[in-house]
């Protein structure tokens, strides 16, 4: 009876164990997936592709990348990995530019969230030779993906150069800023809201059967 008993308690630990994985975290943990995370490849300013470019088009404009976070999927929020030599003792400066203009956020592993709408950035101490970047959506993000630029500039050592001088006089140009506009027109906004509630259905249909199957496998055992 006991071992009947030990079994169907392990069976039911499974069940509830595949439904209820963790998140990928950035950084990944030791038990995270590392394929999540995208390794930075910074682009000499000298290089920096100063025509204008779709964000669907693969090109760099002024050194930046393009990603997307993902509204109510299945997916792990963009993690982004920047190192170099002596990383830990300079500075980052972080910008992020959403395309249409939407709200999002960004952090690195010891910082709170930076949340902003359109354009956002930040220029701080590293806060280790491998920096990760996550972009992510607070409670005030719209109902919708978020495509956005972003670029990572590392500066030199304290040694070479005073670090907030250094922030100060970075290029505050965004991909947008190379687009020139016929008079009157203007960039949209905001995204296409898509609707609210389908994947709190989902999340409950998936609850409910989680709960199903337990209560079931609990009958058998008893």
């Amino acid at each position: 009876m006991a071992e009947h008993f030990l079994q169907c308690a392990l069976q039911l630990l499974a069940v509830l164990c595949v439904f209820g994985k963790a998140e990928a975290t950035c950084p990944p943990t030791s038990s995270g997936d590392p394929q999540s995370v995208t390794t930075y490849q910074a682009i000499n300013p000298t290089q920096y592709d100063r025509n204008y470019s779709r964000i669907d088009s693969g090109r760099h404009p002024l050194g930046f990348y393009s990603g997307t976070w993902f509204y109510n999927q299945n997916k792990a929020n963009p993690c982004i990995k920047i190192t170099a030599p002596n990383a830990g003792k300079r500075w980052i400066d972080i910008k992020v530019e959403t395309i249409p203009e939407s709200r999002v956020c960004f952090k690195d592993q010891e910082s709170t969230n930076v949340c902003f709408q359109g354009r956002g950035t930040v220029c701080r101490a590293t806060p280790a030779d491998d920096t990760y970047i996550e972009v992510l959506c607070d409670d005030r993000c719209e109902e919708a993906d978020v495509n956005f630029w972003y670029r990572l500039v590392l500066s030199p050592l304290p040694t070479e150069v005073d670090p907030e001088t250094w922030c100060f006089n970075q290029q505050n140009e965004y991909p947008t800023d190379l687009l020139t506009l016929p008079q009157g027109q203007t960039l949209p906004t905001r995204t296409t809201p898509r609707p609210k509630d389908t994947g709190t259905a989902s999340t409950q249909s998936a609850s409910m059967s989680v709960l199903v199957t337990a209560m079931l496998l609990l009958a058998v055992c008893l």
